[in-house]
């Protein structure tokens, strides 16, 4: 049950009941002493009363003074605390009498004793009762007004103690509380105020603490899955690059050059456009390979294919097919246009001079030009016309260009 009702509830709920008990059996001691107190002095004082007169009342009770024993009498009753006065004779006879309506009554009786020459004569008895109500009045009168001052110190402490709880207690937990459910909630680290060296500001340090670790942690994690989505990103396109590029001469391979003809026969079937496909093969490469080694036949491929590829325009697209095959897609070109382009690839392929072991080698292109057009847009059957065009070429003696003629499905040799 007192899980349900919060700390502050659970303090005040153990305060107010044991402080409340210890403050009730203080003052019941302290006015119960008071009373016993009081209550042995109401008993001294019936003694003393009792036994002074009866020193007294001996002379005029033996003198049969009725009036001077109803004056001693008329002096006792004057006292508040007498409730009771019987006096008799030998006889029991009652000499005077007096009763009050009082019940908590203390009675005491001692005979009258008359001195006489040779010893005490027995005249008669006094019993004197004293009444407790005025120390129980006074009793309940005390009680009443301590009840009274025992609610007001209470109250006054339990004020206190909300006070001394607010600033010491509640205020950091609450701010405590508010941290971790924001954190809950947004992520956000605040530090929460403290001072002190008390348990609580211990604890309040000690979040703090972890609060400072989680967030170095959270930057550090942070910091490292950037590292890791940048390193992931570079990876990516760099395998991306690698399945798509020709390793050797950085040209895109024959796969991805696929993929660049599938959009153009795309972008024919919907268009009046026409591209030019070029395929390209080295002459007399195998006999540099095996004259002069494989690096020196890579750096041929290599330098070859930038002369080709500073012979194209922006929206064209080269390719190394494999060996020392190359395709060429020229981007809205006439049939006109793209053999002056691939004279071109001729004209400074044939220029350029490989310098091996003091040998200079000069080499020449075979290129085979099918156009693609609505008419003749499948991809597959664009490639091999392209190469029956350049195996043509080399076989009417290399170093020339071979247009394939749409109309009359036949190849066209220009030197």
């Amino acid at each position: 049950m007192l899980k349900n009702i919060g700390v502050q509830g659970q303090f005040f709920t153990m305060v107010i009941p044991v402080s409340g008990f210890i403050f009730v059996v203080l003052i019941v001691l302290f006015e119960w002493g008071n009373f016993t107190s009081a209550e042995n002095a109401l008993k001294d004082k019936l003694n003393n009363v009792t036994n002074i007169y009866s020193l007294f009342l001996a002379e005029p009770i033996a003198n049969n003074q009725i009036e001077t024993v109803r004056l001693f009498t008329s002096y006792l009753i004057s006292d508040p605390d007498i409730a009771n006065i019987l006096i008799t004779d030998n006889q029991e006879n009652t000499v005077d009498y007096f009763q009050s309506e009082n019940k908590n009554l203390q009675s005491k009786t001692v005979s009258i004793l008359y001195a006489t020459e040779t010893s005490f004569e027995k005249l008669g008895e006094l019993k004197v009762s004293v009444s407790k109500d005025r120390i129980i009045d006074e009793f309940k009168q005390r009680v009443f007004y301590e009840a009274i001052l025992l609610c007001a110190l209470i109250a006054a402490m339990l004020v206190s103690i909300k006070i001394a709880y607010r600033y010491n207690i509640g205020v950091p937990l609450r701010n405590l509380t508010r941290a971790i459910v924001k954190y809950e909630h947004e992520g956000k680290h605040d530090p929460v105020p403290y001072k002190g060296k008390d348990e609580l500001s211990t604890v309040i340090e000690t979040y703090n603490q972890m609060q400072q670790l989680q967030k170095e942690a959270n930057s550090k994690l942070q910091r490292y899955h950037i590292h890791l989505e940048n390193e992931v990103r570079e990876r990516t396109i760099e395998l991306e690059f690698h399945a798509n590029h020709d390793s050797l001469t950085k040209l895109i391979n024959r796969r991805k050059f696929n993929t660049v003809l599938l959009e153009a026969h795309e972008k024919v079937k919907d268009t009046d456009c026409r591209f030019a496909l070029c395929y390209i093969d080295l002459d007399q490469f195998k006999l540099v390979n095996d004259t002069c080694g494989h690096i020196v036949g890579d750096r041929l491929l290599i330098e070859v294919s930038n002369l080709l590829k500073q012979q194209l325009g922006p929206k064209d697209f080269i390719a190394r097919l494999g060996g020392d095959e190359f395709a060429v897609l020229l981007n809205e070109y006439s049939q006109n246009d793209a053999v002056s382009v691939a004279e071109k690839m001729l004209e400074v392929v044939g220029d350029y001079r490989l310098i091996s072991k003091q040998n200079s080698l000069q080499i020449g292109l075979s290129i085979g030009i099918v156009m693609m057009d609505k008419n003749n847009s499948d991809v597959d059957e664009l490639m091999r016309k392209a190469d029956l065009s350049c195996y043509a070429a080399k076989d009417n003696g290399r170093n020339c260009i071979h247009v394939y003629n749409q109309n009359v499905n036949e190849i066209t040799l220009t030197l």
